[in-house]
């Protein structure tokens, strides 16, 4: 299961948490995404992109002003690192709006990679996810300033807990993903990386790679209203 959660912070500054996953994974698979009209990609767009699994959608867009310098905590674990460079070179050819690169020190990074136990990501890089990371072997925490720019955030991907090499990619694709401001899942799409049931799918859907081509533009802001956002891609 997906969970997210909200909660306000001093000088207007909230955090959000998104995590993969619960202690009894169901998988499930079902067909391939057939090519849907357009007024269901829009509606699917609009729900990524603004709900809330909670209860009432966000009103307005979270995303990153400016690049994601991204660190990685540690680089030993070879498969899950060369994923993650996979990731972001998808990631970047969506991306039209700002860019993710990694850096090699923690001083230089707005973003950081955790591979390990929960209970250390909780202790010595989000202290703020404590009580999260217990039952989720995947998570991403991010801060957004008033103006609704993702300014730091940071991920981990549980290896001892998540012992499949697919369900660990899995975990690093769509928690990256979703901390770039896409933040609620949705049960409609098996395939779909914002699937709301336990998955292990590797690459993005069709409807993905259309969600992140619209999120990604330029003409797509932090502060963005939903019916700023409607009206935009309305003619796309």
């Amino acid at each position: 299961m997906h969970r997210g959660l909200q909660c306000r912070l001093p000088l207007f500054l909230l955090t959000i948490f998104m995590w993969s996953s619960s202690c009894s994974p169901d998988q499930t698979s079902g067909p391939a995404t057939p090519k849907e009209p357009d007024d269901a990609v829009k509606t699917y767009f609009l729900d990524i992109a603004f709900g809330n699994e909670f209860g009432s959608r966000y009103t307005t867009i979270r995303k990153w002003r400016e690049d994601v310098r991204l660190y990685v905590v540690d680089t030993s674990y070879a498969a899950l690192y060369q994923e993650l460079k996979l990731v972001i070179g998808e990631l970047n050819r969506f991306n039209k709006s700002f860019q993710i690169r990694r850096v090699n020190s923690p001083s230089e990074a707005n973003y950081t990679v955790y591979f390990g136990p929960g209970s250390t990501y909780a202790q010595q890089y989000e202290p703020s996810a404590s009580n999260a990371v217990a039952n989720n072997w995947g998570l991403f925490w991010i801060y957004w300033n008033g103006q609704q720019e993702i300014f730091r955030g940071s991920m981990y991907v549980d290896v001892v807990r998540t012992q499949d090499p697919a369900c660990q990619r899995h975990l690093l694709r769509e928690e990256l993903t979703q901390s770039l401001g896409l933040m609620n899942d949705s049960s409609r799409y098996d395939e779909s990386i914002f699937q709301q049931k336990w998955t292990c799918t590797t690459s993005y859907a069709p409807i993905d790679s259309t969600v992140l081509t619209w999120f990604l533009d330029p003409r797509i802001s932090a502060g963005m209203t939903e019916q700023q956002v409607k009206d935009l891609i309305s003619g796309w």
